[in-house]
């Protein structure tokens, strides 16, 4: 069910009803691909529903960071080996393939802030360095929606 709505580019609500309803976030859909891998590739997204290229971009980028909140598994390959990351990246999605490659770091330090009782502010200033000063390219404006 995810992979139709991605393929139907549903909204990231809809993304978050399915799966608040047991849908299966790493379930693959006939051709071997997760609803992650569907989202990495730009070719298999229907592209009446974009008039601009960013806008395209920026919801890729909603819905693989509620996918990935939700446990959804950026290595998980498709049927043909491929990797999520290495597709955004040779679809030149690079916003898209810089969060599948640094999320496990970031939701590794929301966690411990979370274990040390961080204020909300200080959650942001951490995932901000994090963005700013260790991940290739500044996303912080794209994943602050996440925290």
């Amino acid at each position: 069910s995810l992979c139709c709505a991605v393929r139907a580019g549903c909204d990231v609500d809809i993304v978050g009803l399915l799966l608040e309803h047991n849908a299966s976030i790493n379930a693959v859909d006939v051709k071997g691909c997760t609803a992650l891998a569907l989202l990495s590739d730009s070719s298999n997204l229907p592209v009446f529903l974009f008039h601009q290229v960013n806008t395209k971009k920026e919801w890729q980028l909603r819905v693989a960071t509620r996918l990935l909140a939700m446990g959804a598994d950026p290595e998980l390959p498709t049927s043909r080996g491929n990797f999520p990351m290495e597709v955004a990246r040779l679809r030149k999605i690079t916003s898209l393939a810089c969060l599948l490659e640094h999320y496990h770091n970031v939701q590794a330090c929301l966690l411990f802030c979370k274990m040390m009782n961080f204020q909300s502010g200080m959650l942001k200033e951490v995932v901000r360095y994090i963005c700013q000063h260790l991940v290739p390219i500044n996303i912080w404006a794209r994943i602050e929606s996440i925290i």
